[in-house]
């Protein structure tokens, strides 16, 4: 009897992709943008302020747009089931209460500072 084995999928990464190309290009813009402001600083002393801000302002919006061009094909990938590199950024959540009987909002868990009373639960 011969031994044999089945070859089992053990773990999968991805590379590559235009959604990691965009976000790689999207760092190189902004570190060329920070040095080109940085040039311009040294370049021009204090006349070179204008344009070290403007090339800066530049980078960060050129990023963000580069960023969101990553993050639309990440989605459209995600919806189709298709593997994609990188990660799909979330949307923070911060929840606010505010008592049931006066309506000011609650900065403890226990009892309102208003109207001082106790805090049981969701209304």
């Amino acid at each position: 009897m011969s031994e044999t084995t089945k070859r089992k999928r053990a773990k999968s990464t991805f590379h590559g992709g235009l959604e990691g190309s965009l976000d790689s290009g999207a760092i190189a813009v902004l570190l060329m943008g920070l040095l080109a402001g940085l040039w311009a600083l040294r370049a021009e002393g204090s006349c070179g302020i204008l344009w070290a801000v403007f090339l800066w302002i530049v980078a960060s919006v050129s990023r963000l747009v580069l960023r969101s061009l990553a993050e639309n094909i990440r989605l459209q990938k995600k919806a189709l089931g298709l593997p994609y590199s990188g990660k799909i950024s979330e949307a923070k959540e911060t929840v606010m209460y505010s008592c049931s009987e006066c309506g000011a909002m609650l900065h403890s868990e226990t009892r309102c500072d208003s109207c001082g009373r106790t805090v049981e639960g969701d209304a």
